[in-house]
């Protein structure tokens, strides 16, 4: 049976979003992605299909404190000025389509679901996102987090995400970093 979802005990970060509604729509999207998905405990879910089993809560975790720790650093040396709201919310949300993604196995493996298999890494995250009135710089993180995305990083928030959620899966054993002689302009 199914476990009800109590996402801010799963993510206390969550109450590090200071506004209100941002804050609901975090919620929000979560509680819905969690309703749509097969499976019966969060704690199931991994990072991946086939790079590791890890757990995605706690790799989600890691990359909203990194991310937090990077935000403020930048400010402290930079004077940086970064949307702490947005940062967390996207943090948090980058990876919430997994759960839709994924979808568990009788063995107790994970496959691709037909989502996942059909759309890029975080598309549905973002579109779910979008219409529980999550702001659009932050629907633009979630569908460029991942090396998957078609569309390098924009903005600093973007890049920040970027680069914290592979540092994280590196690791964590699943690195997919390697030197290609490309140069980014």
């Amino acid at each position: 049976m199914k476990q009800k979802l109590d996402i801010v005990k799963v993510f206390p970060e969550i109450d590090l979003i200071q506004d209100e509604a941002l804050r609901r729509g975090t919620i929000a999207v979560w509680e819905q992605l969690w309703e749509e998905s097969k499976w019966e405990n969060i704690m199931d879910l991994p990072c991946s299909t086939h790079k590791t089993d890890y757990p995605h809560v706690i790799h989600n975790r890691s990359v909203v404190r990194m991310a937090i720790h990077v935000a403020e650093t930048l400010k402290e040396f930079h004077h940086v000025d970064i949307n702490m709201d947005h940062l967390i919310a996207a943090a948090l949300l980058q990876d919430a389509s997994k759960l839709v993604e994924y979808e568990p196995t009788e063995d107790g493996g994970c496959v691709m679901s037909e989502l996942g298999k059909t759309f890029a890494h975080s598309f549905y995250a973002g579109h779910v996102a979008l219409n529980h009135g999550i702001p659009y710089d932050v629907a633009q993180v979630i569908l460029t987090h991942s090396p998957d995305s078609p569309v390098y990083p924009q903005t600093l928030i973007c890049k920040i995400l970027f680069y914290v959620d592979q540092t994280d899966m590196a690791a964590i054993g699943g690195d997919r970093w390697r030197k290609m002689n490309v140069t980014y302009r």
